[in-house]
């Protein structure tokens, strides 16, 4: 860049009055004060409740564990507190259709109140975003339920990129679209099972492609 250009696009900066401004921490803290603090949700679960200080808005929690230790039940006691303190909530299921999503959920008693897609067409981050936008719109839902990261993306999608580099712009994206609607997202990580040692505490570095997960994850469970 020439000087000349230099000297413009500083001037352009100087005069910029865009939401995203830079401005001090006094006047970011002034425009904070008439704002509400961000709700903070009970999952129902006291022991989780206790751990997490409560589930604030914006947060994205991993929930992660061995095959068949119950992340998906856990989430579904979570849906089902939810809608007896009517907060309205959605699922995404992506590895069993929505009928058998309904029959398994229903089986543990009375069938709880949330939103879910029709039919899952499309098991991609885009498809997600747009109908997480479309269940915070239409219904107002305050949390969403993801099961599981690894469906989101397909492999014949990813055009020589690493798996790494893809989980870590899926994650991205979800974390980012908990900041901008003010959702809490509880999202299922599988992990490598430990067949040598199945009992054993599970570790971050057992979570499949661990390392995007959790730096991008406010809550790791």
């Amino acid at each position: 860049m020439n000087e000349e250009k230099r000297i413009q696009k500083e001037d352009e900066l100087f005069r910029y009055a865009g939401e995203d401004k830079i401005i001090s921490s006094h006047e970011l803290a002034n425009q904070l004060k008439d704002q509400k603090a961000p709700p903070r949700i009970k999952t129902g679960i006291p022991a989780m409740d206790r751990m997490l200080q409560d589930v604030e808005a914006g947060e994205l929690i991993i929930v992660t564990g061995p095959t068949g230790q119950g992340k998906t039940t856990l989430l579904m006691s979570i849906t089902k507190n939810m809608a007896d303190n009517n907060i309205n909530s959605a699922w995404f299921t992506l590895e069993v259709t929505p009928r058998q999503f309904i029959d398994k959920i229903s089986s543990r008693g009375s069938l709880p109140l949330f939103y879910l897609p029709a039919k899952n067409t499309e098991n991609h981050v885009q498809w997600l975003v747009e109908r997480i936008t479309e269940a915070k719109i239409k219904y107002d839902v305050k949390v969403i339920f993801i099961d599981h990261l690894h469906q989101i993306f397909s492999i014949e999608r990813m055009q020589g990129r690493s798996l790494s580099l893809e989980i870590g712009d899926v994650v991205a994206k979800i974390k980012q679209i908990a900041i901008d609607y003010g959702l809490s997202i509880f999202m299922v990580a599988h992990n490598t099972d430990d067949k040598a040692s199945p009992s054993r505490e599970p570790k971050m570095m057992d979570i499949r492609d661990s390392g995007m997960i959790s730096r991008l994850a406010d809550i790791v469970m």
